[in-house]
């Protein structure tokens, strides 16, 4: 997930910095995925941001669950899973992580915290 902050949304170009980073994100996924170019790009993404080897990588990537693509991530916004915000932030709140519950919203430019689905839309429409 991509969090933003609104000063920075707010500034020339920002629009386009996010679509730029979540079709780097997709093009980086695409690579990881395809049997063409998986185990260079395995071995290069651990080599460089983890400091493994492409096997323990490998293993890694299998593990873990990753939205390859940009209609995945609008599904999951649109899911139950998203539904869940509200207790997460409650649990938070009770543990001290956070000392007040930020408004949150989906597509809403006035909640603090916004789970804003347009740039993943406008990513998965350039396709």
């Amino acid at each position: 997930m991509l969090v933003i902050g609104k000063d920075s949304l707010a500034k020339p170009g920002a629009d386009r910095f996010v679509k730029a980073i979540i079709g780097a994100f997709y093009g980086e996924m695409e690579a990881l995925q395809s049997p063409a170019t998986q185990d260079e790009a395995l071995a290069q993404v651990g080599k460089e941001l983890y400091n493994v080897d492409s096997a323990d990588m490998e293993t890694a990537f299998k593990q873990t669950k990753c939205y390859a693509t940009a209609d995945e991530w609008v599904a999951v916004f649109a899911s139950k899973l998203f539904g869940n915000v509200e207790k997460v932030l409650e649990i938070n709140k009770k543990r001290n992580f956070i000392t007040e519950k930020p408004t949150f919203g989906f597509d809403d430019p006035k909640a603090q915290l916004n789970f804003d689905r347009s740039y993943m839309a406008a990513v998965k429409d350039a396709k």
